[in-house]
């Protein structure tokens, strides 16, 4: 298995040893815009050949990831209060995604001389869950007189997971959620079917020097089973 993340703040930037959070610290290493990501993914089979220049590897692997984008300006606010916000609005458009889906590659790699290797990966990938915000629009309101903060928020998100939506019949609204999935759905998926590609090159100097390229995780996944559009707008 394997797992990485990514966050726009590195330990120390938070206070690392101590018992409190540098604020003012933390603000100026903000950006527009902040991503938080995470990946996984854990090698169920894996098997290579080699003949003379050209080197074959079958792999299938279980893939994660998941990311999340929040704006500057909420972050800032909520870290120095709303005082000095009133009357006015901060809007915030945060982004989030997740997906998981099993992945069959077959790795071709050519030894061009012996200083230079190519190589190409096409992937046969197949959808197990995912979830995108497609809308996302936030906005916090600060009242001038009572300093209370409005929430107004349209949000749209695109999944897809097993399991039944159960709506309420009056209202029209999301009433329950019951997953009836399987070990076998996921085993044994065969829908929600992808296609991707990686490219690489290896080129080796007199000096010593190693050179690598790589293009890495062209392609798609199209998403059409088991699919669900969630909305919620509201102040």
């Amino acid at each position: 298995p394997a797992l990485g993340a990514r966050t726009p703040l590195s330990y120390n930037d938070l206070g690392a040893g101590e018992n409190t959070l540098h604020l003012n610290d933390i603000k100026p290493k903000l950006r527009n815009r902040n991503v938080l990501a995470t990946n996984g993914s854990v090698n169920l089979l894996m098997v290579g050949y080699r003949s003379q220049s050209m080197f074959f590897q079958l792999t299938v692997n279980e893939r994660f990831f998941a990311s999340a984008s929040v704006p500057k300006n909420p972050l800032v606010m909520l870290m120095e209060g709303n005082v000095g916000y009133t009357g006015k609005t901060v809007s915030g458009s945060p982004g989030a995604s997740a997906y998981h889906y099993r992945e069959y590659a077959l790795s071709i790699a050519r030894e061009i001389d012996p200083s230079l290797w190519v190589g190409i990966r096409p992937k046969l990938m197949f959808g197990r869950v995912g979830a995108k915000a497609s809308k996302r629009d936030i906005d916090f309101y600060t009242d001038p007189r009572t300093y209370n903060l409005e929430l107004t928020s349209d949000l749209l998100a695109h999944m897809s997971f097993p399991g039944t939506v159960f709506l309420d019949p009056v209202t029209g609204k999301v009433d329950n959620f019951r997953s009836d999935a399987k070990v076998s759905d996921f085993i044994f998926n065969s829908s929600n079917i992808g296609f991707g590609i990686d490219l690489g090159i290896t080129k080796t100097f007199d000096n010593d020097l190693d050179f690598s390229a790589s293009i890495l995780n062209l392609g798609f996944i199209k998403w059409s089973k088991n699919t669900h559009s969630f909305k919620q707008a509201g102040t």
